[in-house]
């Protein structure tokens, strides 16, 4: 086939594609966001009626107590009611954050017709508690250009939900010199093939160890913002090596200390 006919049979079949699956994907994806839209406004009403919207309550206490716990019962051993039981609770999670989310002026429904997030998303969501780490997420969530697939936001709420790490004030200061320098101008001398570089080489390479260590800190291996494994074990690396230094010079001194102090104790035997 010629150039000519191939791209004639590419856009052939780009036509067909548009044609025959383009409407069909977004009805569906119109009729998804639809049911989403109503498991949230069930979610709402069971959360209303069965649990009196009690927000402090599931809030404070994370159980899932219906407080009229007998026709709650009721509702689900008919016949006709159509949901099962664990799907009712995520429904009733979700209203129960659909009200919070109300209170903190978040627009829900607006979020689930611009495609950013779906049904299963915000069950994952409800995991997380309701706090500023929740709308820092769904901030994150409005400002992407496509949406987070399910595998992406587990990995947020995990990060998010995690409590932070913290390290003493004198941390970076301790970690800046000493061990850690040493063995870092170690390492960046041996990559440059044993060549001996100045000390701004080393300290850059200081200035980049401890912004990745917070980057970790703060974000984990979260892609674009934490760091990546293979950098994570480099590091460990350098921590271990500088650890190794520390307590042979600590050896070091303790024996010191034991030398000093026996002959300390020898002239004052031979003294008295």
């Amino acid at each position: 086939m010629s150039t000519k006919e191939e791209t004639a049979l590419a856009e052939k079949a780009l036509k067909f594609v548009l044609e025959h699956y383009e409407p069909a994907r977004k009805a569906f994806e119109l009729a998804d966001a639809e049911i989403c839209k109503a498991k949230v406004k069930v979610g709402e009403y069971l959360f209303k009626e069965f649990f009196d919207a009690d927000l402090e309550t599931m809030d404070g206490e994370k159980k899932y107590n219906p407080k009229k716990e007998n026709s709650y019962k009721l509702l689900l051993e008919m016949d006709d009611f159509p949901i099962s039981r664990s799907g009712v609770r995520n429904m009733v999670w979700i209203g129960y954050q659909s009200e919070w989310l109300k209170q903190k002026r978040v627009n829900l429904t607006q979020l689930i017709e611009s495609g950013k997030v779906g049904y299963t998303g915000l069950v994952r969501m409800s995991s997380m508690k309701n706090t500023d780490k929740k709308l820092l997420l769904i901030k994150e969530i409005e400002e992407r250009k496509t949406a987070y697939t399910i595998s992406e936001l587990k990995g947020r709420i995990t990060a998010l939900s995690k409590d932070p790490v913290t390290f003493p004030p004198d941390f970076e200061e301790v970690m800046s010199s000493g061990w850690m320098q040493e063995v870092l101008r170690e390492k960046v001398t041996l990559a440059a093939q044993g060549v001996e570089l100045p000390a701004e080489v080393t300290e850059i390479a200081l200035k980049k160890f401890l912004d990745d260590l917070k980057n970790a800190k703060d974000f984990g291996h979260e892609p674009n913002k934490g760091i990546t494994k293979s950098r994570a074990t480099e590091m460990a690396l350098s921590i271990r090596a500088a650890l190794q230094k520390a307590h042979a010079y600590v050896s070091k001194l303790h024996l010191a200390l034991e030398i000093v102090t026996k002959k300390e104790e020898d002239t004052t035997a031979a003294t008295g």
